[in-house]
């Protein structure tokens, strides 16, 4: 006895229908004006299903969501997972490309979507952005077989104007302070409310996050170490609403660094000023109170805390009103970097100092500091022969003659 289906009429013809659940959990279906025809689709797609192979029907961004939080996000820290889901929703959530279904996928469709994006808001970091999400979900699917051609590298991203890349690279541009604004910096925050952070920062080189989630327990005073195993951050959920985290660092780096004596005396002067303080609002001090705190010992905010070191940069002429080079709070970071480099710190040692994952990633951050320092090393070098004295191997010409003469 064949199975029986139900069947409903278009345009006075019987089409026999079959649902079924697709990974996304939304219900889809087969049909075919025949039973037949309908099983014969049945059984493709219960193999696809078993093969954990997703509906072609599905849409793109049915499919790129259902990749990035079950798949991608899997290596993601919480806020890469809040910026790539704020991207999905406000840049390809609803749009024509995101309601295509994935077998009417075409690398023409996605190169138009770039174009479009691009030409709205005329800048090539809003389409890179929407393309770190969507260049990896192609491969995945290649890979898995939803796709029939990985097209992804096909994809172009849409250049910038000539100003428009000058004024990105000032923005990104590592920009650290010079010596001399080094030591007007240091000398202009005494007595600041936000000395002891801003000198942890450009003395140890620790990231804004990381500072805001030192506790006491972090700082030994005996070793003169500073711990710097977490990071704090806001993150925003799935309901659009942002709640703090303190995580791991951004490497996933625990660091035990030494602190020079200068700075350890200004920690032990703020944590006497701060317990005072804690205690006038019924707070009490312990190892996990935060190093740096409001008066009621919460954990500080990011914009407060740069509009007063903006406010400070400014009233020291460090930086210039409006000016796209100005210099912000993760310069302080650079500024400790550079310093250890212009002191002949090697860069393995620097790159481990700043707890970075990738020693390329330091090489690549401070390769005008590299530069620089590589134009000195002339000078070194007539440094080292203006100390020697070459009157027994010369000639009378005043060449030197090689000492092993086999050589040369």
């Amino acid at each position: 006895m064949k199975a029986q289906y139900p069947y409903r009429t278009k345009n006075g013809k019987k089409y026999y229908y079959w649902t079924y659940k697709d990974v996304f959990d939304k219900t889809r279906e087969e049909s075919s004006p025949t039973v037949s025809g309908l099983e014969e689709k049945i059984k493709k797609r219960q193999q696809l299903l078993a093969l954990g192979v997703n509906s072609p029907d599905s849409t793109f961004e049915d499919y790129l969501y259902q990749f990035l939080t079950t798949v991608h996000f899997l290596k993601l820290k919480p806020r890469s997972k809040e910026r790539y889901l704020c991207t999905f929703n406000k840049k390809l959530k609803g749009t024509p490309l995101g309601q295509m279904k994935m077998k009417q996928l075409t690398v023409d469709a996605i190169q138009t979507f770039y174009n479009q994006l691009f030409d709205v808001k005329q800048s090539s970091s809003q389409v890179k952005d929407i393309h770190k999400i969507i260049s990896p979900c192609l491969r995945y699917a290649y890979k898995k077989g939803d796709l029939l051609r990985d097209f992804q590298g096909m994809l172009v991203i849409p250049l910038d104007s000539p100003e428009k890349r000058q004024a990105q690279i000032a923005k990104n541009s590592v920009k650290p302070l010079t010596r001399e604004e080094h030591i007007r910096f240091v000398n202009g925050i005494r007595g600041h409310e936000y000395e002891a952070l801003f000198r942890t920062a450009i003395d140890t080189g620790a990231r804004q996050g990381e500072l805001f989630a030192l506790t006491w327990n972090d700082i030994n005073f005996d070793t003169q170490t500073i711990m710097i195993n977490k990071s704090y951050s806001y993150t925003k959920g799935d309901t659009d609403t942002y709640t703090a985290q303190t995580g791991p660092t951004k490497c996933n780096e625990i660091r035990r660094n030494k602190l020079p004596v200068v700075l350890v005396n200004i920690l032990k002067e703020h944590k006497i000023k701060q317990k005072r303080e804690l205690t006038e609002y019924g707070v009490i001090q312990t190892d996990e109170t935060l190093v740096f705190s409001t008066c009621i010992g919460t954990h500080l905010d990011a914009s407060n805390v740069y509009k007063k070191l903006k406010q400070v940069y400014l009233d020291l002429g460090i930086n210039e009103e409006g000016s796209a080079y100005n210099k912000n709070f993760h310069d302080l970071r650079h500024t400790y970097a550079t310093r250890n480099f212009e002191e002949g710190v090697e860069p393995l040692v620097i790159s481990k100092l700043l707890g970075h994952a990738d020693f390329n990633t330091t090489l690549k951050t401070y390769i005008h500091v590299l530069n620089s320092l590589r134009d000195a090393t002339a000078g070194l070098t007539d440094s080292f022969y203006d100390e020697m004295d070459f009157s027994e191997n010369t000639t009378p010409g005043g060449n030197i003659i090689p000492i092993n003469k086999s050589i040369g």
